[in-house]
């Protein structure tokens, strides 16, 4: 060990990969993970380290937060004065737990399962809900076999479920929707639109390819294009046979129980329409309950005008834009997204600032709204069967339910939905 590994040993310096990072560095680097808008990739890229040793020292972090911290624990990213004096007052604990050598979460007694102790109780579990996910499995045995100094891993569920109780994962019913990439008369088109938005950054031969996906984790928007400008909204149609869940687990050769996990009607249609901010994931939102029919031309022209228009001035002026900068509502190529009546409603909703852009067909890819939609439905999924249960009726209860999810929702930044579509700077 030379003189120089002896001082950052002394002053408590931990070494990954060759980088030596100081305790106020990585102090910085909690910070950035829990008080801002920022994504792994680019809080490495700033202190010059790894993604895995920024998981590792939010993994530390939590530890303390959990053990020391008061109710409520600030765990969320979000940005607020008494999270960033939680972890000042923390600091000395803080520093214990960042400059150990342990890795990951503490592992307790090594918790281990077994057939004859615990076979049985998962077995019930999955009779009882053929669709249950492993993190619930993994909370029932943690609540009831082990203590909180012995905790079991994700990963012993797994391959408990999967080597010693042969229960596979298998679909229920139907089959996963085909990848739909670009046609060869939309291409020419895919590849205009990329080009004048991203330039350089994107790959033109991946365009429109099973390779897009990947390549678009580097484009970048032109210089003289602001991602702020950029508004999406999409919207999705949403039932209570939406809430049950696609995958069960049964021995390998022997058929999905279908009707038993499938316990929810579909009921009326409710067309949730949502449109995102690059600072909002919900900037506005609207529930529409259609029976035998979905949303049509002038519901969406009525939510542009009243909701999503005053909603991107607001936003424009949180978000200091010029008084005068043009408004991009960015859509997909559904026949009720166009129409002289849409654009109507976009400039009265805008005093005039507003201006329609549409995608390039099948570039869902390309819009943070998809993330959004996605995100509703899997909360959707893992919840709503605790919800159901409370008794309500049909109609109250998935509307309700639908209102808190976005409701929690709505406050989230979408700086990471936009940057993983491409749309950042």
């Amino acid at each position: 060990m030379n003189a120089l590994e002896k001082d950052a040993k002394a002053r408590g310096d931990i070494r990954r990969r060759g980088k030596a990072l100081p305790f106020a560095t990585r102090v910085k680097i909690v910070l950035a993970v829990f008080l801002g808008p920022y994504t792994y990739r680019k809080i490495a890229t700033t202190h010059h380290c790894s993604i895995g040793t920024v998981s590792r020292l939010k993994q530390c972090t939590l530890r303390v937060f959990t053990t020391t911290a008061p109710s409520p624990s600030p765990l969320s990213r979000r940005r607020s004065r008494s999270s960033r004096q939680t972890i000042h007052t923390l600091l000395p604990r803080l520093r214990e737990c960042l400059t150990s050598k342990k890795r990951g979460p503490p592992r307790g007694h090594g918790a281990k399962l077994s057939m004859a102790r615990h076979g049985d109780f998962v077995k019930r579990l999955v009779a009882e809900r053929p669709d249950i996910y492993i993190d619930e499995i993994q909370c029932e045995l943690q609540r009831t076999f082990f203590s909180q100094d012995s905790r079991i891993g994700y990963s012993t569920v797994a391959r408990f479920l999967r080597n010693v109780l042969n229960l596979h994962r298998k679909r229920k019913s139907g089959h996963p929707l085909p990848s739909q990439h670009a046609l060869d008369r939309s291409l020419p088109y895919r590849r205009s639109f990329v080009s004048t938005h991203f330039g350089r950054s994107a790959n033109m031969d991946a365009v429109g390819t099973a390779h897009e996906v990947v390549d678009q984790r580097q484009w970048r928007l032109r210089s003289r294009l602001d991602p702020r400008c950029y508004f999406f909204c999409d919207e999705t149609g949403i039932n209570r046979k939406s809430a049950n869940r696609a995958y069960a687990r049964v021995p390998r050769g022997m058929p999905c129980p279908h009707g038993q996990s499938d316990v929810y009607s579909k009921g009326p249609n409710h067309s949730v329409l949502i449109a995102t901010s690059r600072d909002r994931q919900i900037m506005a939102s609207d529930i529409l309950v259609k029976v035998g029919k979905g949303t049509c031309r002038n519901d969406f022209a009525r939510f542009v005008r009243r909701r999503v228009g005053p909603a991107m001035l607001e936003r424009a002026t949180a978000m200091a834009l010029p008084p005068h900068c043009p408004l991009f509502l960015v859509l997909d190529n559904a026949s009720i997204h166009k129409g002289d009546v849409v654009h109507r409603a976009l400039s009265e909703g805008t005093c005039g600032r507003g201006r329609l852009l549409f995608l390039p067909p099948y570039a869902s890819t390309m819009n943070p709204v998809e993330l959004v939609n996605a995100r509703l439905k899997s909360m959707l999924r893992r919840n709503f069967h605790d919800w159901a249960m409370l008794g309500q009726s049909q109609h109250l209860s998935l509307r309700t339910f639908i209102e808190e999810l976005m409701l929690t929702m709505g406050h989230d930044s979408a700086h990471a939905l936009y940057a993983h579509c491409g749309w950042r700077q």
